[in-house]
C-alpha cells in the first residue's frame, strides 16, 4: 500500500540500531511493542514506523536501519492497543499493536502488500489487514474521490454505502474462521468501518462542492456524534472528529455571520452538540490549537469551560502541559526594535499597500508574507534575523506582512522568535491589493524592492539561500 504523504513528510527521528534477535514471548507483557522483520528488496537501507496518538493528526515517528540481510528489529513504548504504520520506502502497511505484542514479518518490498506475511503475536489481526488492503485497497476514500464526476452524487453516496456493508461482511466472514482474534481487534475495526462512512461522505460532499445533497450528508454525518465508538482509538473515528468541527460551521453557519466572536461560538456548539470523549477531546483540542499559537488568553478567559467539561485525565495533563509550555515561551520581552502595526485596527485601518511602501522610500524592502502558524515561514526567521544582522548599518528595512486571523497569536510569535523589523497585521483590503499584486497563493513569500518603490523581485529567493545578500547588495 503507497504509504500517505504526509506520513512520509514525518521521517525524520534519530535512526536505531540494527538487530536480527528472535522473538520471545512473555506471560507478563511488558509496555513494549517489539516488531522484527526481514524485507527482500528493499527500497533503502531503512524502516520506519508511524504510531498514531488521541491527539488530532499528531503521529510519533521513529525508525531503525536494516542490517546486509534485510533485518531489522523496532521497538517502542504503547500504553494501549492500536494502530501503526510501518513504512519502507514509498510502500507501507498498517498494523494492529498491543502492549507486550512482540511481532514478525516478512516481506518482499517488490510486492509489498501481495508478499507481507505475519507469524508470533498479532499474526492474525495482521493477517486480516493485509488481506483487507488486497481486497479493498483501490475501492475506498481515493476510488470515491477519482471517481466523483462519473459516478454523481446519488451514485456516490450508494457505493459508500455498499463499501460499509461489504466491508462489515468481510470483518465477519473472517471472525467466524479466526477465532483467536483478540475482542480489542474487533472493536477497533468495526469502529473504523462504522466511521468510515460519514467521513467518506463528507469528503466527497465537500470535494464536489454540491449544494443539492449537502443537508442530506450534513445530518447523516451530525447523526454519528451520537454513536458511542466500540474502541475510540481509531484513526477513522478519529478522522470523524477531525471533521466535526468543519461540520458545526457549516449546519450552524449563521452563528458565525456577523459575528466576531467565532471562537466562542464553536466551543459553545462542541459542548451542546457532543459528549462524553467526543465532547473531552473536541474541547481540548480547540485549547491545544490556541496554545499551540502561544495563545494564553484563550485559555484563561475559558478556564472554567475546560474545568467542567474536560474531565479525562489524559485530555487535562495534555491541555495543561502545553499551557506551562507556553507560559515558559512567553517570558521572553517583545524585542526592543520590533515595531507592530495591527492594519484591522481602528486606528491603522485607513492605511494602504501603497502608504506602507511609500514609508520606506529611499531604502531597499525585503518584504516577507508569512503567518504564525506557517511551519516554513517560521524556519526561515533566523535566517532573515541574521540579513537584518548584516544590513544593520545599510539602508535595507526588514517588513513582514503577516496573514493571522489572530491577532494574538501573531504578537506571541513575533515574541517568541524575536523577530526586529516592522510588523504588519494586514487588513482584509490591504491583503486583497497584495494578493493582487503578487498572486500570493502560499507562504512564505518574499518580494524585493527597490529604493523608490519599485519591485524588482516579486518571488525574490528565501532568507536562507544565500544569493539574496548579492541581490539586495546591487540595489543600494
Amino acid at each position: 500500500m503507497k504509504t500517505p504523504f504526509f506520513i512520509l513528510l514525518l521521517l525524520g527521528s534519530v535512526l536505531l540500531p540494527p538487530s536480527c534477535d528472535s522473538a520471545k514471548q512473555d506471560k507478563n507483557p511488558e509496555p513494549f511493542v517489539t516488531i522484527i522483520g526481514e524485507i527482500t528488496s528493499p527500497a533503502g537501507d531503512s524502516v520506519w514506523y508511524c504510531l498514531e496518538t488521541r491527539f488530532g493528526y499528531e503521529y510519533k515517528v521513529s525508525g531503525t536501519t536494516l542490517d546486509s540481510s534485510g533485518h531489522f528489529k523496532l521497538q517502542f513504548k504503547l500504553d494501549e492497543p492500536t494502530s501503526v504504520t510501518l513504512i519502507e520506502g514509498n510502500e507501507g502497511a498498517s498494523l494492529f499493536v498491543k502492549p507486550g505484542d512482540q511481532i514478525q514479518l516478512t516481506l518482499d518490498a517488490n510486492q509489498f502488500d501481495e508478499t507481507i506475511n505475519f507469524s508470533g503475536m498479532g499474526r492474525e489481526e495482521n493477517t486480516y489487514l493485509a488481506k483487507k488492503v488486497l481486497e479493498f485497497n483501490d475501492k475506498g476514500v481515493f476510488y470515491v474521490y477519482n471517481m466523483r464526476d462519473s459516478l454523481g452524487v446519488d451514485g456516490g453516496i450508494k457505493y459508500v454505502e455498499n463499501l460499509k456493508k461489504r466491508r462489515f461482511q468481510f470483518l465477519n466472514d473472517y471472525i467466524e474462521t479466526h477465532k483467536d482474534l483478540s475482542p480489542e481487534f474487533i472493536n477497533w475495526e468495526k469502529t473504523n468501518i462504522e466511521f468510515e462512512l460519514p467521513t467518506l461522505l463528507f469528503q466527497y460532499t465537500f470535494n464536489r462542492k454540491v449544494d443539492s445533497t449537502l443537508d442530506t450528508i450534513l445530518h447523516i454525518f451530525g447523526f454519528f456524534i451520537t454513536m458511542k465508538p466500540l474502541y475510540s482509538l481509531s484513526p477513522e473515528f478519529n478522522s470523524y472528529l477531525i471533521l466535526f468541527p468543519k461540520y458545526l460551521t457549516y449546519i450552524y453557519s449563521d452563528l458565525f455571520l456577523n459575528s466576531n466572536n467565532h471562537d466562542s461560538i464553536l466551543l459553545d456548539l462542541i459542548i451542546s452538540q457532543s459528549q462524553g470523549y467526543a465532547r473531552n477531546k473536541l474541547i481540548a483540542e480547540q485549547f491545544e490549537n490556541k496554545l499551540a499559537d502561544y495563545n494564553l488568553e484563550y485559555f484563561n478567559q475559558n478556564k472554567a469551560v475546560f474545568d467542567k467539561f474536560v474531565t479525562m485525565e489524559l485530555f487535562r495533563e495534555r491541555v495543561l502541559s502545553s499551557y506551562e509550555k507556553a507560559v515558559k515561551a512567553l517570558e521572553s520581552n517583545m524585542p526592543a526594535d520590533a515595531r507592530l502595526i495591527n492594519l484591522e485596527n481602528e486606528k491603522y485601518n485607513h492605511l494602504t499597500y501603497q502608504d506602507i511602501i511609500d514609508h520606506y522610500k529611499g531604502k531597499v524592502i525585503y518584504l516577507d508574507f508569512w503567518a504564525s502558524w506557517c511551519g516554513p515561514c517560521k524556519a526561515e526567521m533566523p535566517f532573515s534575523l541574521g540579513l537584518q544582522k548584516k544590513f544593520n548599518d545599510k539602508e535595507v528595512a526588514f517588513v513582514y506582512f503577516s496573514s493571522d486571523a489572530d491577532s494574538v497569536a501573531w504578537k506571541n510569535m513575533v515574541r517568541i522568535l524575536q523577530i526586529s523589523g516592522d510588523h504588519y497585521r494586514l487588513s482584509k483590503s490591504v491583503r486583497k491589493v497584495t494578493n493582487d499584486l503578487f498572486d500570493v497563493q502560499f507562504i512564505p513569500r518574499y518580494v524585493l524592492i527597490d529604493k523608490m518603490g519599485n519591485v524588482v523581485e516579486a518571488a525574490a529567493k528565501r532568507p536562507s539561500n544565500t544569493e539574496i545578500v548579492g541581490e539586495i547588495e546591487k540595489l543600494l
